[in-house]
């Protein structure tokens, strides 16, 4: 895999939600520069990587932790009444 690294300024940046769309894990960002978007950073994220595992932890429904999916590990909660 090739590396590319590339140097941008901005006056302001705005980082968007993480939004996960067919099957993976997706950010954009927006540049500003003289109060105008002058760029935007479409970031994906595919399933295992670092930032794919962060929000899968976090990820919640309707409070209520993520269901195991293709384990035999019970759901529920340490102290909870299942």
């Amino acid at each position: 895999m090739t590396k590319a690294f590339i140097a941008l300024t901005a006056d302001k940046v705005e980082a968007g939600a993480l939004v996960h769309l067919d099957g993976v894990l997706q950010q954009q960002t927006r540049l500003f520069h003289g109060g105008q978007c002058v760029c935007v950073l479409l970031v994906t994220f595919p399933p295992g990587s670092p930032e794919w595992e962060k929000w899968m932890r976090a990820r919640t429904l309707d409070g209520m932790p993520v269901v195991r999916v293709n384990s035999i590990q019970s759901d529920a909660q340490p102290g909870s009444r299942a």
